[in-house]
């Protein structure tokens, strides 16, 4: 049986395989969410690469909360603290529906990391989805006020 692999000089897989090779390609990330301080949770977001290793550049995704698990749903009530924004890392491209905050795209910063602080002043549960351009969805682990 034969295989078929790359040839010497096919542009396409050329350029394919150095995309791949310098982590343009954000396949995946990891969600971490912090200690509640002041009504405030941060919510760090690492972007990573085709081989699973940190994005080594900024990278553009979508965000939104939910009040599911599964990302299944947008939350049906807005944090009281408002808007949602940057803690340390990325930038806030655009908050798509600025009268409810909850939901809205980011670039990481060059390591492809980025972190929201989502303030609420009750006690909702909620989770951070990032929308990735693979198509797909990675919803965070509880997001609880106390």
């Amino acid at each position: 049986m034969t295989s078929i692999g790359r040839f010497p000089g096919d542009r396409k897989a050329d350029s394919l395989h150095q995309a791949l090779a310098n982590d343009i390609w954000i396949s995946d990330c990891t969600i971490t969410v912090g200690a509640e301080a002041t009504n405030v949770i941060n919510v760090a977001v690492q972007l990573l690469g085709f081989d699973a290793e940190n994005l080594s550049d900024r990278g553009c995704v979508h965000w939104y909360l939910s009040g599911d698990a599964d990302g299944d749903g947008m939350l049906a009530t807005e944090p009281t603290t408002m808007p949602v924004a940057i803690g340390t890392d990325g930038v806030v491209l655009e908050d798509w529906d600025s009268t409810t905050d909850k939901v809205g795209c980011v670039i990481s910063n060059a390591t492809g990391a980025f972190d929201l602080d989502i303030g609420d002043t009750g006690t909702p549960t909620m989770y951070l989805v990032v929308v990735l351009p693979n198509g797909r969805v990675k919803a965070s682990a509880a997001i609880t006020f106390a």
